[in-house]
């Protein structure tokens, strides 16, 4: 479970970067 959070928070985190990039 901990890692699923994890691999949620790190998809987030580029799917932030990607939108504030763009």
């Amino acid at each position: 479970m901990l890692t699923n959070i994890l691999n949620t928070g790190l998809k987030t985190t580029v799917f932030v970067a990607y939108f504030l990039l763009v």
